[in-house]
């Protein structure tokens, strides 16, 4: 039986939540050339970062506080009150994130809610880089902050509650899910000056169920909503002509078997613009806030004779 800390002076709970992780990409072959997204990140390669990188930043963060002159536990520099949440941490290091909870007196929530500043996730696997889960996904698609829980354990070696420039030294910079590993999609969502806009120019329909059986089509349509997108029921030609005419795109987010059962259609709607694609494509986008080569996630009906030569 585990222990269980006391709460600190907000009354904060420790409580490990269930979260999907997003394990594969939907078509991503590991031998296709796709070219690389390449990183806003100043200073960063994707061949260099290392443990030593890491180590190097966090004694950097650590003699930058150094030169505060009072800790920071009543926010002074900070736009707005911090409130935390973690994602896929582990015992040990939640036991952590308390100890900072009540040594800063910072707030945290169980879930991702309209107060959230902060996702607090693991990267021991490698530096910088997360899991692409549930709370990750959110947090992108709400423009939060994503740091190592390496900012943690600064925190409390310094004794100061490192923030701004200080705390984005910790930045998560990709996941372990994309293509491209550091991809930047955190840093690129925390910047983007105009918020919840990555899907503003594209109209969904939903004829999946969910994505990979890790979320229904009610959290899909959440975050296409976060991220500026709309969703519809049917398409009609007038619409999808006066959509076009406005610059959208128009998108049908299913699986092969839905375009494989409706031909006549697909063509049809093929003619007109319209795209077909995988679920993931909504993940991967908002992972790397950055509209995805829709080419990879395309759903195309099998021809007859590659029916015959699967059977």
């Amino acid at each position: 039986i585990r222990k269980v800390l006391l709460s600190n002076n907000n009354n904060n709970k420790r409580r490990k939540s269930d979260e999907w992780v997003l394990l594969k990409r939907c078509r991503f072959d590991s031998n296709q050339n796709i070219p690389p997204v390449q990183s806003i990140l100043p200073n960063t390669s994707t061949t260099n970062i290392d443990e030593s990188a890491a180590t190097s930043d966090s004694n950097q963060a650590c003699s930058s506080a150094s030169s505060l002159d009072s800790h920071l536990d009543d926010y002074v520099l900070s736009q707005k009150p911090i409130s935390i949440t973690g994602s896929r941490l582990t015992d040990e290091q939640m036991d952590r994130l308390d100890q900072f909870l009540q040594r800063f007196n910072v707030h945290y929530s169980d879930e991702i809610d309209e107060k959230t500043t902060h996702l607090i996730t693991d990267d021991t696997t490698i530096p910088f880089v997360c899991a692409l889960s549930s709370k990750v996904v959110h947090a992108l698609a709400r423009h939060l902050t994503v740091l190592s829980i390496r900012w943690i354990d600064e925190c409390l070696r310094c004794d100061k509650l490192l923030l701004d420039e200080l705390s984005l030294q910790f930045e998560i910079r990709g996941d372990l899910t994309c293509s491209t590993m550091y991809h930047g999609g955190m840093q690129r969502s925390r910047l983007i000056t105009r918020r919840h806009s990555l899907f503003s120019k594209h109209i969904f329909m939903l004829k999946c169920s969910g994505v990979q059986n890790l979320m229904d089509n009610q959290e899909l349509r959440t975050l296409i909503t976060l991220c500026g997108g709309h969703t519809c029921s049917s398409l009609r030609t007038d619409q999808v002509t006066r959509w076009t005419a406005q610059g959208k795109m128009i998108v049908v987010l299913c699986e092969q078997t839905y375009v494989q059962e409706r031909q006549d259609k697909y063509w049809k709607c093929v003619e007109l613009g319209i795209r077909f694609c995988s679920p993931e494509f909504i993940i991967e986008s908002i992972a790397q806030y950055q509209v995805q080569d829709y080419a990879i996630y395309e759903e195309e009906p099998q021809q007859d004779d590659e029916v015959n030569d699967e059977e």
